[in-house]
């Protein structure tokens, strides 16, 4: 079993077990993004003592499995090269035939993805859609992160809107 399977079926707050939401059909991710939130949230230091204090022995041996911890004349190891993403695909660059991730993240489909922009003086980012239809909303955000907040838009070098609120990107069919 993953342990993202198992860290969803423990953690979700779904009150069933084994968690009818996230099931065999887990989306790509949602225990990552579920964990990073936390982490960001509580902070790294407290987060790590979260991971310790799980009372289930099964799940950090799974993790200590994942680490690939050695011991070597009383001192212990492990191979960081094991925690890095492209160690988790096969050679074919898949893993269990979900698609590979190649950039930051996956976007969930039909679920705004919040991103924000590394700043010092106020609160501001982007809100992306990845939609069924394989297309993408994008909206600018300052100060609320569920508002869309107007923006100018360049395409292509020319101005065609000063105060635009979502910007959809249409699905470009056969990609080769």
């Amino acid at each position: 079993m993953k342990l993202s399977k198992i860290i969803l079926e423990q953690n979700c707050g779904c009150g069933q077990n084994p968690c009818k939401t996230y099931g065999v059909n887990e989306e790509l991710n949602v225990a990552r993004r579920r964990l990073e939130k936390l982490a960001h949230n509580i902070g790294f230091e407290e987060f790590a003592k979260v991971i310790l204090s799980l009372a289930d022995e099964n799940i950090l041996d799974d993790i200590v499995d994942a680490m690939n911890f050695s011991e070597k004349d009383g001192t212990s190891y492990y191979k960081p090269d094991v925690l890095k993403e492209e160690n988790r695909y096969n050679e074919d660059g898949y893993d269990e035939g979900d698609i590979k991730l190649m950039g930051d993240m996956i976007l969930p489909t039909d679920e705004m993805v919040v991103l924000q922009a590394e700043e010092d003086t106020y609160n501001r980012g982007l809100l992306v859609t990845s939609n069924e239809d394989k297309s993408y909303d994008v909206a600018y955000w300052a100060d609320d992160k569920t508002k869309p907040y107007p923006i100018g838009i360049e395409i292509d070098g020319k101005e065609v809107a000063k105060d635009a609120n979502i910007i959809k990107f249409l699905f470009h069919p056969e990609m080769k």
